[in-house]
């Protein structure tokens, strides 16, 4: 290949082994490979290079408590100004600094301290030209560095090598020798620094300072595109990206490689930030509230307990693993019911209508013994309650209790028991995903004054009247009522492929036994697949990866909060518009609602075409309903959006109704 021809050439920055192969060839022609740093070694986690200003805003308000407004703005006024007022082709921090009027010499100390820290945070190494670098090393070429920067040598080292880059001969610096790429007058040094038949290529993104001003000079210019996205479920940064999100998606984007299938992306940039954030979020709010114990409740709070363990191992805070359904705490508490209403609100979160029947299957009573004792009332199953004068709901309770309320008054001893031998007692922080409450309330009546339970939870909002929660004190880190409510909308439409990532296969407490002189939870049978609990096995698994990995390499100390806006962004894009594949992944993985159901049907939109009916049922009952159009009927459609519209215009799935008194 002729020099004209590798002068003419641009390569196309592609991930993968195509890439690789297509530079090589230029590597191997040359004697001396000179690399650009910024977008072509090193990209930053910021919409724009004047991102890393707003980054620098956050650290410094984080270091003093205060902030500076406008200094995006003043720092890129400041470097216009030291540009303008010198005579040499490129200028230094320092004077760019000098420019700085608005600090005083301490906040202006203190800002070129936290620029290189910034720097430093939001800079991760392009995985798509690392491998070049190395194949250069590899085949002993002269590896130099080219860059026009105005940041001192020591800075660009400490970057190069946070991004894994080791084994350069030289740097060509602008901010040292005052000759720039741009110019052309850095490459007429680097052309002198070698010998005259010394083949040299410059690998860089910069059509004017990477390949023009190369030609030239006897340096053939090898041009790359700006490497996408890396990242599944991040869109492109912003114009302004706070700092915690800055060092989430350099994390992210560094580590991208070994990422392999669909359950580590989704572990790893959904689950995993997720976690991160709401683990930070726990840690601080259980101190503001002044919680004794973490009590985090099965079988989601698993996932939410080994997250927390990672990032604050020796915790005083860490306690217990309660093992708890909403059955093995609210069946119990009827033996305590005094009339057909207390019954009724009970057992309230059972209840999808409010006929007979359900209260057999609810309250757990023999169905030919309930039936006989309904017949003997003048009663039949399909009679729904209000229509049931007051004197026979209470002979309908004393059916009930005649059938059930020794099992019921057993189960209410036994867990009395393992609630205290658990030592659930003062300032106590439940914490689960959420929503509601209604373990934590059910608990509360358990425990009495001996506790005071604070809900800590992914989302919190009311599923029935709000002046149902007066008195319970709940705080939701993603949403709760009056806070993020889109939110809210959005877990509400996709709330089992949300709980699919936090599952944990193992059967539900069913109630509670005695074993020798202890008291036990008794668990059902696992209600999952195998296909289901690998997957979920396999995201949550690389989620916890994440924030291991995460908490190994970065500073997670007091003052590094993961917002919820930036925590929920990658689950907005995983589940308000799934894509082919997450459709085609969960079709056929049956998740237990009540009843074990796909949460992406198995049929396609032809069938529902032949069968609507079936498409009413299965869109009435799912509770993933973004997950399950996209499955019915396509992908690329806002099913979101359209579900919002719906529920705005008060259309209701029936199923999802509960009977509320």
């Amino acid at each position: 290949m002729s020099s004209k021809d590798l002068a003419r050439s641009v390569v196309r920055n592609v991930a993968g082994t195509k890439f690789l192969s297509s530079i090589e060839t230029y590597i191997d022609s040359a004697d001396v490979v000179s690399f650009d740093i910024f977008d072509t070694l090193v990209r930053r986690s910021v919409g724009a290079p004047a991102g890393v200003f707003d980054v620098v805003a956050d650290l410094f308000e984080k270091r003093t408590g205060r902030r500076i407004e406008g200094y995006r703005e003043a720092r890129i006024a400041a470097e216009r100004r030291a540009r303008e007022a010198t005579s040499q082709e490129e200028i230094t921090y320092d004077e760019i600094f000098d420019q700085l009027g608005m600090l005083s010499k301490d906040d202006i100390a203190i800002m070129k301290e936290l620029e290189i820290e910034a720097e430093l945070s939001v800079c991760y190494a392009d995985q798509t030209i690392k491998p070049a670098f190395d194949y250069a090393l590899d085949h002993g070429k002269h590896v130099v560095i080219t860059s026009d920067m105005y940041l001192p040598r020591s800075a660009i080292e400490a970057i190069l090598h946070k991004c894994g880059y080791t084994g350069w001969e030289w740097i060509y610096l602008s901010s040292e020798m005052m000759l720039t790429k741009h110019s052309g007058s850095m490459f007429v040094l680097v052309r002198e620094d070698w010998p005259a038949d010394a083949s040299i290529i410059h690998i860089g993104d910069n059509p004017r300072g990477d390949m023009l001003s190369t030609r030239s000079h006897g340096i053939i210019p090898v041009l790359i595109k700006p490497a996408p996205n890396g990242l599944t479920y991040w869109d492109k940064p912003g114009e302004r990206v706070p700092f915690e999100e800055a060092r989430i998606r350099a994390f992210l984007e560094s580590d991208a490689p070994r990422m392999h299938g669909f359950a580590e992306h989704l572990g790893e940039e959904v689950l995993g930030p997720m976690l991160l954030g709401f683990s930070l979020w726990l840690h601080e709010k259980a101190n503001e509230e002044g919680i004794e114990k973490l009590v985090f409740l099965s079988r989601e709070g698993k996932l939410l307990k080994d997250a927390y363990e990672l990032l604050f191992p020796d915790d005083s805070l860490l306690h217990e693993y309660l093992y708890a359904s909403r059955r093995a705490v609210l069946i119990p508490q009827l033996s305590h019911a005094t009339c057909f209403t207390d019954m009724i609100d009970t057992i309230k979160p059972f209840l999808r209508s409010d006929i007979l029947s359900t209260l057999c299957e609810v309250c757990e009573v023999d169905r030919k013994d309930f039936d006989r004792g309904l017949a003997s009332l003048g009663l039949n199953t399909e009679l729904p309650f209000g229509a049931i004068d007051i004197g026979k709901r209470e002979k309908v309770l004393s059916l009930i209790m005649a059938l059930g309320g020794d099992e019921y008054r057993e189960q209410d001893r036994l867990i009395r028991e393992y609630l205290d031998a658990c030592g659930i007692k003062g300032r106590i922080g439940i914490v689960d995903i959420g929503y509601s409450g209604t373990m934590q309330i059910a608990l509360q009546k358990f425990l009495g004054n001996s506790a005071d339970l604070r809900g800590l939870y992914l989302g919190v909002h009311n599923v029935d009247r709000d002046d149902c929660y007066v008195g319970v004190k709940r705080a939701g880190y993603l949403y709760e009522p009056g806070y993020n409510d889109q939110y809210r909308q959005l877990i509400r439409f996709s709330t089992e492929a949300f709980e699919f990532l936090f599952l944990n296969p193992v059967g539900s407490v069913d109630g509670y036994a005695r074993s020798g002189n202890e008291v036990v939870p008794v668990l059902g049978a696992s209600e999952y697949s195998n296909d289901a609990r690998s997957l979920a096995e396999s995201i949550q698994s690389s989620a916890l990866d994440f924030v291991s990995h995460f908490v190994n390499g970065e500073d997670v100390s007091a003052g590094f909060h993961v917002a919820a806006d930036v925590a929920i962004k990658p689950y907005y894009n995983f589940a308000s518009h799934p894509n082919r594949e997450t459709i085609e992944v969960f079709r056929g993985i049956k998740y237990l609602n009540g009843t074990a159901h796909e949460l992406v049907p198995k049929e396609h939109l032809g069938y529902f075409i032949t069968h609507p009916g079936k498409f009413g049922d299965g869109l009435n009952k799912s509770v993933a309903k973004t997950f399950w159009l996209s499955g019915a009927v396509g992908t690329g459609v806002p099913w979101f959006e359209l579900m919002n519209l719906a529920s705005g215009a008060g259309i209701k799935s029936g199923y999802r109704k509960k009977y509320l008194s």
